[in-house]
Formats: structure tokens, sequence, C-alpha cells
């Protein structure tokens, strides 16, 4: 079964190059926020004020595996916490090709801008009020915290600063299609 799975701090593109990686490769996608948020019937903010991170994990590692459990190949645009999680990092490394969309905490929060950075519980300032100096902050604090496990987890990475869209997907599709070639040969 085909199955990519991209990580990454939120701002790296994941939900961005999902789609278009997967229209590359021939596989379906999905985003597992979106799916969590679905199946909940609320927002990501809200499971996080609601029932807390620890619950959101819970609920993330359903649909991660949900996701595999699906028909055919898929291309999964993951949660930026979806490593703080053992038993997702693990069902990420046994079956998929995990990607690390690699992005500095600076293009990051461009990325997202003030809205984006709201939105995400670990980002948003007091009040739920994000500011570029502050959602930078909060990144680089993320990736200190989560490289070490971005790294454990990613058969492959792809440095997304200064790429388009589809500069970073062509990336990425190379080096899946390689990495899958040598896997079967």
């Amino acid at each position: 079964m085909r199955r990519v799975a991209l990580i990454g701090l939120p701002g790296a593109g994941k939900t961005t190059v999902a789609p278009l990686l997967a229209a590359r490769l021939g596989l379906s996608w999905t985003d597992l926020d979106a799916d969590v948020a679905r199946e909940a019937g609320r927002s990501i903010a809200a499971i996080f004020a609601e029932e807390g991170e620890e619950s959101f994990r819970v609920r993330e590692l359903k649909a991660l595996r949900d996701a595999f459990a699906a028909p055919g190949g898929v291309v999964i645009a993951c949660g930026g916490g979806v490593v703080c999680h053992g038993l997702s990092r693990d069902t990420l490394r046994e079956g998929a090709t995990v990607v690390w969309l690699r992005a500095e905490p600076e293009t990051a929060a461009a990325r997202l801008g003030p809205a984006g950075l709201a939105a995400r519980p670990l980002l948003a300032g007091a009040g739920g009020r994000a500011t570029a100096a502050g959602g930078v902050a909060a990144l680089a604090a993320l990736l200190a915290a989560r490289a070490p496990l971005y790294a454990a987890a990613a058969d492959l990475r792809v440095a997304t600063d200064g790429l388009s869209a589809e500069a970073c997907v062509t990336a990425a599709a190379a080096a899946v299609r390689e990495r899958w070639a040598n896997s079967e040969s």
C-alpha cells in the first residue's frame, strides 16, 4: 500500500502540499486535523479547550489509523504535533513513507499569518491574540521540542524555506519515488 505522511511545524506547507503531491503520485489525500474536527463535530481549538491536548492526540491517532485503513494509497497531511504521541509515531513509521517538510519558524509564522497563528491552540497568544513575534517564538519552541521527534519519524526531509508549493511537491515527489524504487529493488 502506498502511503505518504507529511509531518512538520504548523505552516510548513503540509495542507497545501498534500493534495498536489497526491495528484502527482496518483493517490488520494486527507488532512488529519480536518478529519478530527469533522469526526468531533467541532474545531481543533474547541477540542483542546474542552478536552485537552491528550484527548486530541487520542482522536488524532484514531484518524491516522482510519486513514491507513482506507482502500488505496493516500497522502496524509498530519497535524504538526502528531509526532508527540508515541503510538502515532509508531503508526507513521510502520505504515507510511514519512516526509518531514522542514520550515524555519519565521517562514512558518509568515505563512500562517495572524489568523492562522490564532487558530492554533499551541500558538495563540493570551486571549487567542497572536502576534508575529509571539508566533515565531512559539514556533521556535515547538521546533526545539519536536525536531528530534520529526527526525526520528521521518524517512525523508524536504526544506521548504524559499520554495513555492510546486517546488516543494516536485522535491517531495522525487524523493518519495526514489525511496519506493529503492525499496522494490
